[in-house]
Parts: C-alpha cells; sequence; structure tokens
C-alpha cells in the first residue's frame, strides 16, 4: 500500500503590491540541484521528470528534515491490535511548488501488511478507520527561524505549522523592517491518495467509483474521511489487475495531486480578494492568477487536458467530487472577478489608453470594461457609471430590449460591417437562447452578452476578456441544445475577427 498526504499552501505574496522580502533563490520553477532551501533540504530532479502541462513538477526540495516520525514507526500499528497496519516506513518527504502561488509538501509511506502471507485484506471500513488513524498520527514538524525547534502535532493538523514553517524558510531575514506577516500564506485543506491491490484492501461503501474511460488497469474512486470534525477528501486507486500501466498509474496520481493544489490555491486566493482592498494588490499578477483560474475551471482545453486521456479524467474526476464549490468558484470568477481582469488590465495600461480616447475639446470617450463605462475627464479625472443590460431579455423583437438596444449600439461602432454582421448574430442567438432559460440565468446571460459587447466595442478589444465572457455565453449551449448552437461559432468568428 502506498499512501500519500498533501498539504497545499496559497501564496499570497506575488499577488500584493508592497514589499514582502520572499526569497527568489531557488529559484523555482528553474531550480537547480545544488540550490537549497532554508531549514528545510537541498533541491533535486524527479528521476522520471515533470509532467505536461504542470510547471515546476520535474524538481522538488527534500523536506525530509521538515518531518519526524515518532520512534519505531515501522512498527507501530495504525490500528490498534492489527499487525496489517504496520510495516510503513517512508517513501517520501517533499516541497513543491511552481513559483508563483501554488505550494505543496506531500508526505508519502509505503508498506502495510495486509494481504500477504495469508493475512486477510482489510474491509472498506477498516481501511477508512487506517487513514483517519494515518491523520492522528503524532509527528514533529520543523519550526524555521526558531531554532530549527519541533512542533509537536498530529499528521492530519500539520497544514498550519507547515505554512509558518515555509513563510519563515523563504522570507529574508528582518533587519530593520517588520517581520512576515502570517497572512501572506494560507494552509488549504489536505488531501490523501491511498494506492493499494485488491489484495489488500475493499473499497469502501461509500466511496463513488470515477470512469477513467480506458483500461490501465486500477478503479480510481474517492471518499471522505471525517477526522477531528473535519472532511478530508481521499483518493482510492486501487491496482485490479496484476500488471497495471504503470506510467498512465503515475500521470493519475500526479495529474490528481497537483490539481487539488490548483484548486485549493484558487479557492484561498478569491477568498483574499473578498477581503483585501484593491490599492493593495499587485495588479498585474492578480490579472495573471485570475486569468490561469478561469483557463483551469472554465477551459480545461488550453491546458490540453483533451490530449491526455490520463489527465482529463483527473480533471473529470476532481469536477465532479467538488461539483457545488466548483460552480460556485466558476460563476465568481467568470461574473465577478472577469471584470477585475478587465478593470486591472485597462489601469496598467494608464494614460496611454485614456490619451488614445480624449476628444478634441480635452474630454473623453468612455472606455467600456465589462459592465462598467469609464470616463476620463479633465485634469486626469476618472468617473466609473455602472451599467446593465435595459428591456427583458427574454423579448426577442420589440423597441427598448436588449436585442434593439444592442443592434443600435453596433450601428454606431466603428467596427467593419463583417464584425458588425457577426456581432448582431451572435446577439440573436443569445437572445434567443435566453428565452428559452429560467430568469435567474437569463439574466447571468444577459449580463454576459452586455460585457462581451462593452469589450467588442471599446475600440481596443482584448482577445483574454472577450474569451472569458464568450467562455460563459457558450455554457448556455449545454441547458437549450440545438437553439444555442450557433453560439459557440459566433464567439469564435467574432473574437478571430476584431483582436
Amino acid at each position: 500500500m502506498f499512501l500519500v498526504t498533501q498539504f497545499p499552501i496559497a501564496d499570497l505574496r506575488p499577488l500584493l503590491a508592497r514589499e514582502t522580502r520572499r526569497l527568489d533563490v531557488p529559484c523555482w520553477p528553474l531550480a537547480q540541484s545544488g540550490e537549497f532551501v532554508r531549514s528545510t533540504g537541498p533541491v533535486r530532479h524527479r528521476k522520471q521528470g515533470g509532467l505536461v502541462p504542470w510547471l515546476g513538477e520535474g524538481v522538488f526540495c527534500d523536506a525530509t528534515s521538515v518531518f519526524r516520525f515518532p520512534p519505531s514507526f515501522s512498527e507501530f500499528p495504525l490500528l490498534s491490535g492489527d499487525e496489517r497496519t504496520s510495516g510503513f516506513a517512508c517513501a517520501y518527504r517533499r516541497l513543491i511548488t511552481d513559483g508563483f502561488v501554488g505550494i505543496r509538501f506531500e508526505l508519502a509511506v509505503a508498506g502495510g501488511r495486509s494481504g500477504r502471507r495469508g493475512r486477510a485484506r482489510f474491509p472498506g471500513q477498516d481501511l477508512v478507520a487506517l487513514l483517519i488513524n494515518w491523520l492522528d498520527l503524532p509527528i514533529a514538524v520543523t519550526s524555521s527561524g526558531d531554532g530549527d525547534r519541533r512542533n509537536n502535532c498530529h499528521l492530519g493538523q500539520a497544514g498550519a505549522p507547515l505554512t509558518a514553517h515555509i513563510l519563515r524558510a523563504t522570507t529574508r531575514l528582518p533587519t530593520s523592517t517588520p517581520s512576515a506577516d502570517r497572512s501572506w500564506l494560507h494552509p488549504g485543506r489536505p488531501l490523501l491518495l491511498a494506492d493499494y491491490t485488491s489484495k489488500e484492501a475493499q473499497r469502501p461503501p461509500d466511496a463513488k467509483v470515477v470512469d477513467l474511460r480506458q483500461d490501465i488497469g486500477v478503479c480510481l474512486a474517492h471518499c471522505r474521511a471525517s477526522y477531528r470534525g473535519t472532511l478530508v477528501g481521499v483518493w482510492l486507486i486501487e491496482r485490479t489487475g496484476p500488471n497495471p500501466d504503470r506510467d498512465a498509474l503515475r500521470r493519475l496520481r500526479v495529474h490528481l495531486l497537483r490539481l487539488h493544489t490548483e484548486y485549493e490555491c484558487v479557492r484561498l486566493v478569491l477568498r483574499f480578494l473578498m477581503r483585501q482592498a484593491k490599492d493593495g494588490r499587485n495588479t498585474e499578477a492578480v490579472s495573471r492568477f485570475l486569468n490561469r483560474g478561469l483557463d483551469l475551471l472554465t477551459s480545461p482545453r488550453k491546458y490540453g487536458f483533451d490530449q491526455d486521456p490520463i489527465l482529463a479524467a483527473a480533471y473529470e474526476a476532481e469536477q465532479l467530487v467538488a461539483a457545488d464549490e466548483w460552480r460556485t468558484m466558476t460563476h465568481m470568477l467568470t461574473t465577478n472577478r472577469a471584470r477585475d481582469v478587465a478593470q486591472i488590465d485597462n489601469v496598467t495600461r494608464g494614460q496611454a489608453l485614456l490619451d488614445s480616447n480624449t476628444t478634441p475639446d480635452g474630454g473623453s470617450q468612455p472606455v467600456y470594461i465589462a459592465d462598467r463605462i469609464v470616463v476620463a475627464g479633465k485634469g486626469g479625472t476618472v468617473n466609473e457609471f455602472h451599467t446593465r443590460a435595459g428591456g427583458n431579455i427574454h423579448g426577442v423583437i420589440g423597441s427598448g430590449n436588449v436585442v434593439t438596444n444592442s443592434f443600435n449600439r453596433i450601428d454606431g461602432s466603428n467596427l467593419p460591417d463583417e464584425a458588425k454582421a457577426l456581432l448582431k448574430q451572435l446577439t440573436e442567438a443569445v437572445a434567443l437562447t435566453a428565452s428559452k432559460l429560467p430568469s435567474e440565468e437569463a439574466e447571468q446571460v444577459s449580463r454576459d452578452l452586455t460585457a462581451f459587447q462593452d469589450e467588442a466595442l471599446s475600440g481596443t478589444p482584448r482577445r483574454n476578456v472577450l474569451q472569458v465572457f464568450g467562455d460563459s455565453l457558450q455554457k448556455a449551449v449545454d441547458f437549450v441544445g440545438d437553439v444555442g448552437a450557433p453560439i459557440a461559432n459566433l464567439v469564435t468568428a467574432v473574437i478571430g475577427l476584431i483582436t
């Protein structure tokens, strides 16, 4: 049996508009052997290399000195009185990071005596009990900066001390500047991954099986274990045949572990953005992260998920087990944070964009940014006016509705005639689609259409912003069938023509 415990951490320091004294050595994700993370360990290369499309998977920091097991751990039964649950030995202790926001510690052990020499395999409930007891294992975690003393805790509660450790280990030692702020790093929810054979354990009865859509000699399932009042996600990889595809099995493990970290970091950054004032952010870095998060949650093809069946299966599995929260996060990104991307992008371009919209009398033409109109006046003043689509989205024709108003705006724009015609066709297709949707969903489609039009008619349309709202519009097709089929092609055509 092979058990991996992961502790994801979101490093918010790159997203802050202030000096955080974060060390730039090792240079992740291009760290080299011989470099060292303070109080943690040396950088090493993975023997089997990295994995597309993830950055930083080819190198790791050996974190052996960070975790300490209790004495005689290998003879310590994880279930009292059951010798089958002893015989585990440490396989690795690692720190892996993409050099941006995502950090994770992983601790893996291998062994156990179930299914060997006539010993029975674990029933499903005993396997869950073993995993819970594994999380309750007492360990010691290095506390960097405090004389490298060790904090004693249970494994399942190691996220907080690990976060404190890596904050100190990656921060330049203070001189006259304030000490590092603990709020700069946030621990995510831990994850367990159990890789075992059918002879070693049975699948827990409440585990949900995930269809891998291919035969690689394993069965993938997911369940949750309750540990000290918290539900911990558990991936179960059961080797059903004697000769599983080892390369596919390794890729599946890495994809599942990395996807959990990526997902947790998006969640934690969204929480941070809801609390953090905009003037305290690094606008360029926030824009980059939000774009990446949107790609991950709404446009998996951009990650090449359709090119690797194992990655596609891992992605669908992660989406399946976190369906409700996934939808919430996608909604936040597409309806709120995508607008921040547009605003951030405009602000970073600064006065050059405002000058390009200046009128002869010294005033300024409005610059459309998502659901806002930004008008730069004389003396550098900037005013924002919030707008929304007028009229009833359910009405496809008639004066005062979204189609008529949109057509008037399109006709008055400077777009080429071909682009105007395509944008009108898109407007009609979206309005017809919205007429088939419930009121709440129709209003959301209306807002996405208005945002898409605002950007398309702004004079300087940005492909990434158009793609965000275009992807959101295309999701409506799933609910109405053939009626909304033209939307995807029209979105692609409009973006290709005007950017």
